[in-house]
């Protein structure tokens, strides 16, 4: 067939196979006129061989359809060549009730289009656009590129993967919507993914490397999934995800990073920057499971739930700044479970809960908090962070109000701590404000107004692990211990320049049975009864 065109009447009916040959590119425009293709059981197919289709204006329904580029190699005068698609266009089409593929060495473009109803298959060995589009209440259907994929402006609503083959499809992989293969650049904005079922696989899926990934202002709403973004890459070039809403889903998790191969130290980072996160509900990492290095900027995680681990669950290096994470749910670490590096700037945890252990953050990593603000959190030990043993943990003028454990320890630390410039105010525990059983060092901080039933401003014990708390230029005022005891000490405790005071009535400011060592610089005071003992040592 020669360059041409064709317009439909009233009916539309055809076969085509355009096919260049001599290094020649055939060209065809379809221009259905709004008129429905019903193929009655029968198949409608073209192939398609270095050539040029658009297709304006057709109604597919109840129909089996196939546009297939091929990619093949044929011999003239001794000598041999690569065949090639060009490029196929749809315009302002619909494909309803259908089983349709579109696949092969293809530059494919969907402009106003819609599926409905359908099993499709969308795969375009070289680019791959999609504008304007909706994909609702289909099944079996992806959309793939093997290299450039900008998706924008679509919907994707109601659609399940039922585990079948797509029809004609040869490239069936990995249960998931949308699907990045190697070299890529990709771009999905302005999208709307919503209600959604597919507990196979995920919304979006990364199989391999790509030069730059830009997921951004899409809504990502009640959708019922393993993942919404599953990276199963190698390595990946400029890539952000970036003021998007993730609204209500129940996933595994939101963003899963663990099925890469370059982990952890890679010059090349994942940028999480203006997202909001809220009323998901996952297992572990419900929110981001993590084995590369993140940067998380500006983000808000709010009413999140993890049935385990933390809403992220951290096995890499993350950095993280001004992001606001309140009324978030887990296990253990309501916030963040820290296996690797964790550290952050100006970060914001209020009323978070953690059923077990550490109602923020739970560290068995490295951890690096400089200006935090934690309030309102919930544990039963370490109502803001637990610092598990081996695990090291640094704050830097932090403020941390009115938290409560109902346990032990505001702040739980079996491993080694350093908190500079710190205020710890308004806090409730039952055993020490502060429970250490690791190396704890506090230099410059503001320990008040907190109440407990034994040691409200420290709680220091031995427990076979040679504890130690050493405390330079501090103040320890009115603080309430409903039993005994602001500092109760069964380890080693020191203190140079440290202030100690309170409103007690009756009790010890100090009750030791271990190593205590206090400095000319310091003061131990009962202001209410300044005649009366502070110190009980019974160390000997």
């Amino acid at each position: 067939m020669n360059n041409s065109s064709y317009v439909a009447g009233d009916s539309f009916n055809a076969t085509v196979d355009v096919y260049g040959c001599s290094g020649l590119k055939r060209s065809l425009t379809i221009e259905a006129n709004d008129n429905t293709l019903v193929t009655n059981n029968y198949s409608f197919d073209i192939g398609l061989r270095e050539s040029i289709i658009v297709v304006n204006n057709l109604n597919v329904l109840d129909s089996n359809v196939s546009f297939e580029g091929v990619f093949e190699t044929v011999y003239e005068m001794d000598s041999e060549r690569s065949i090639a698609f060009s490029s196929l266009s749809f315009n302002n089409c619909t494909f309803t009730n259908s089983s349709v593929s579109i696949f092969g060495n293809i530059n494919l473009l969907l402009n106003n289009c819609s599926f409905v109803g359908d099993s499709y298959v969308i795969y375009a060995y070289d680019n791959l656009t999609v504008v304007n589009c909706s994909f609702t209440n289909n099944s079996c259907s992806y959309i793939s590129s093997e290299y450039n994929l900008f998706i924008g402006d679509s919907l994707f609503k109601g659609n399940s993967f039922d585990g079948s083959d797509g029809v004609d499809n040869p490239y069936q992989y990995n249960d998931s919507f949308i699907r990045i293969y190697q070299q890529a650049n990709v771009s999905i904005v302005r999208c709307n993914f919503t209600s959604n079922v597919n507990h196979r696989g995920s919304v979006i899926y990364s199989m391999h490397d790509y030069e730059l990934l830009n997921i951004s202002d899409n809504l990502f709403e009640d959708n019922d999934v393993n993942y919404i973004l599953f990276y199963g890459c190698s390595n990946f070039g400029d890539s952000w995800i970036s003021h998007n809403r993730f609204l209500s889903n129940s996933v595994t998790n939101i963003i899963n990073l663990t099925n890469t191969s370059h982990y952890y130290g890679s010059k090349n980072r994942l940028e999480i920057v203006g997202n909001l996160f809220e009323n998901n509900t996952g297992r572990s990492g419900a929110v981001l499971y993590n084995r590369f290095d993140v940067n998380l900027t500006g983000n808000v995680f709010t009413n999140n739930t993890s049935d385990g681990l933390g809403i992220i669950l951290n096995n890499a290096k993350i950095v993280s700044y001004n992001n606001s994470f309140c009324y978030n749910t887990a296990a253990k670490g309501a916030v963040l479970y820290n296996c690797r590096v964790f550290k952050a700037a100006k970060d914001y945890y209020n009323h978070n809960v953690a059923l077990k252990m550490g109602g923020c953050i739970y560290n068995c990593g490295y951890l690096d908090l400089y200006t935090p603000t934690m309030k309102f959190n919930t544990a039963v030990y370490g109502s803001v962070i637990f610092n598990r043993r081996g695990a090291t943990a640094s704050i830097y003028k932090g403020n941390i109000y009115k938290n409560k454990a109902t346990r032990n320890g505001t702040i739980y630390n079996s491993g080694n701590l350093i908190m500079n410039y710190t205020t710890v105010n308004h806090n409730r525990a039952v055993y020490g404000l502060i429970y250490n059983i690791g190396s704890l060092r506090m230099n410059v901080c503001a320990v008040k107004n907190n109440t407990c039933h034994v040691g409200s401003g420290l709680y220091n014990v031995d427990d076979n692990s040679k504890a130690s708390v050493t405390v330079t230029g501090s103040r320890f005022t009115l603080n309430k211990a409903k039993v005994n005891a602001t500092l109760y000490n069964s380890a080693s405790l020191y203190l140079f320049n440290t202030t100690l005071s309170n409103m007690g009535v009756n009790n010890y400011l100090v009750i030791n049975y271990g190593l205590f060592s206090v400095d000319d610089d310091s003061t131990i005071i009962n202001i209410s009864h300044k005649d009366e003992d502070v110190v009980l040592d019974n160390s000997h």
